[in-house]
């Protein structure tokens, strides 16, 4: 089986995984795909709808994410560094460097205090990182890279 087909197999899964989260009617109601076009993406059907719609979701849940993130930061008296860093182009690599390693403990703390408090918070995380790893997987296959190809598809 090639990677087109795994990717088939892995959106289809991705569907039953969402199938009564919302997320479909997010997609109707938000005017993105009719009725049918989104059961046949859930069902692993349409390969560049299937991409473009998970595309879509996991901007948005990311982005009501961060949101929470930074309101979290603020309930807990923590550094905030979405808000109190503003890097321009012209700063070095170490202070974006430095930036965005706080920023992924800052998410990591978030995301380990809000799985002890809520299962839906695990399971946006969940299709978080199923997404990630079907775009990298993607990524991995159009550049011909056929051992990253194996790991993303072996990677938890």
């Amino acid at each position: 089986m090639g990677g087109f087909h795994i990717l088939m197999n892995y959106m289809a899964a991705l569907g039953k995984m969402v199938k009564s989260s919302g997320l479909a009617q997010v997609l109707v109601h938000s005017d993105i795909y009719s009725k049918v076009t989104v059961k046949q993406v859930l069902c692993g059907k349409h390969y560049n709808r299937g991409v473009w719609a998970h595309k879509i979701l996991y901007e948005a849940i990311s982005r009501q994410k961060l949101k929470f993130l930074s309101e979290w930061l603020q309930e807990n008296d923590q550094f905030d560094p979405l808000d109190s860093h503003n890097i321009s182009i012209d700063d070095n690599l170490r202070e974006w460097t430095t930036v965005a390693d706080k920023v992924a403990t800052a998410i990591k703390k978030f995301d380990s205090d809000t799985k002890l408090k809520s299962n839906l918070s695990m399971f946006w995380n969940s299709y978080l990182h199923a997404v990630e790893a079907m775009l990298g997987f993607i990524r991995a296959e159009r550049s011909g890279k056929f051992m990253e190809c194996l790991q993303r598809v072996h990677s938890p």
